[in-house]
């Protein structure tokens, strides 16, 4: 979706021109995001990171610029081998194998990038997996979405361009979190960057060469692009459909960023596997709504509690996997304040000692003076303001006594 992303081009330049300044004001501060971080367990955060563009000039952009060429060549060859599979298999079919998509996010998590997956981890990527496949097969059985004959070399040819084209959906999405975690590069500036890039491939590159492929229009892999000008030229209702679908993958593209960049790949394609129940809940709307006469949407059929079903796993999975990054929050947490244990628990033989002062004054005993050994790990502030404290206390009880 090349066009989508060169539209944050404006906002990712914004957010560039921003980042000099942002940087002089926090200068020596904890970044507020830190904790954040290292929820996925990832043991590397932008903090920590240098900058692509560091070092400033053309060098350091063209690094950039090679950086990011990579995750859009996956991208793009990701689409086209979907476009593929799509004429060779159905659309139930592919719903059964989307799930391969959060397992493969999982694989290369913990292969690439060093991602600790704990046990609520894997069960939610397992859960996501069977939740996904019971929507496809509920779309199987109730006889939905049934395509064109096709042989068995076709299928077989549609499931490996299919499982293939997941794979490497997986694999832009891991590479675009180890760009913004690692390489320092911020969201809106990956899309936007990607959509140049895409943009110039698609239309220097593949829109030429599938326009002289043979083959008839809509066969294929054959694509005449001048057919489809004049096609949204006629149509104002469908030009208006195309603009608007543009416009909104804008926000739905720098959500995905920032999902991507704050709880991880994996995590984001567990909640893309959500829109599937959004789906289904306006295909019912608009079927019952009467929509064009009946003709759009989706009806209840006896296989609809099945879909239901898996949408409970699916939606059950994220919770599952969310848990699992809280827990991860929670270790992290508790071995940083494990570092700082010994400061934080240094005041414990001042308290007693004090203590200690008060209960020989209440006894009527003369209290010892500077006899406390002090505590280990506090430095003499701390020990005098202990000290002090004792003092005032005495001085307190003594009042009393002495009248």
């Amino acid at each position: 979706m090349p066009l989508p992303q060169l539209l944050c081009l404006p906002l990712a330049l914004y957010l560039e021109w921003r980042k000099p300044r942002e940087v002089e004001q926090t200068a020596g501060k904890e970044q507020p995001h830190e904790d954040k971080l290292k929820v996925t367990g990832d043991s590397s955060s932008s903090k920590d990171a240098t900058p692509a563009t560091a070092n400033g000039g053309w060098r350091s952009w063209l690094r950039v610029w090679g950086l990011v060429m990579f995750p859009t060549l996956l991208s793009i060859v990701g689409m086209a081998l979907l476009s593929i599979a799509l004429l060779n298999v159905t659309v139930s079919v592919w719903q059964m194998l989307r799930g391969l998509e959060v397992l493969f996010a999982a694989v290369l998590g913990v292969l690439f990038l060093g991602r600790r997956l704990n046990g609520f981890h894997r069960t939610g990527v397992a859960l996501t997996v069977v939740g996904v496949a019971v929507v496809g097969l509920s779309y199987v059985l109730s006889g939905g979405a049934s395509p064109e004959h096709t042989t068995t070399a076709q299928m077989l040819l549609g499931l490996g361009l299919g499982v293939a084209s997941l794979a490497l959906q997986a694999a832009t999405l891991t590479v675009e979190e180890h760009l913004m975690r690692r390489e320092a590069i911020s969201g809106a500036m990956l899309m936007a960057l990607q959509g140049a890039i895409g943009s110039v491939i698609l239309v220097g590159v593949i829109l030429p060469v599938v326009y002289y492929l043979p083959g008839k229009e809509g066969e294929g892999i054959h694509e005449d692009t001048l057919d489809t000008l004049v096609m949204l030229s006629n149509s104002p209702a469908l030009l208006a459909v195309v603009v608007l679908d543009v416009v909104m993958l804008v926000p739905y593209q720098l959500v995905a960023m920032a999902v991507t960049y704050d709880q991880g790949a994996v995590f984001l394609t567990i909640m893309d596997s959500l829109k599937t129940v959004v789906v289904w809940g306006v295909m019912l709307v608009l079927f019952y709504a009467g929509a064009a006469g009946g003709t759009l949407g989706e009806k209840w059929s006896n296989w609809s509690w099945m879909q239901v079903g898996g949408f409970v796993v699916i939606i059950t999975a994220a919770f599952v996997y969310g848990h699992g990054d809280t827990l991860e929050a929670d270790k992290e947490k508790l071995e940083t304040e494990g570092l700082q244990g010994p400061q934080q628990g240094s005041s414990c033989s001042s308290s007693s000692a004090a203590a200690g002062k008060d209960a020989d004054v209440e006894a009527g005993l003369q209290p010892e003076s500077d006899s406390t050994p002090p505590c280990e790990g506090n430095d003499g502030d701390e020990q005098q303001l202990a000290l002090g404290d004792a003092v005032v206390r005495i001085t307190a009880v003594r009042g009393p006594l002495e009248e």
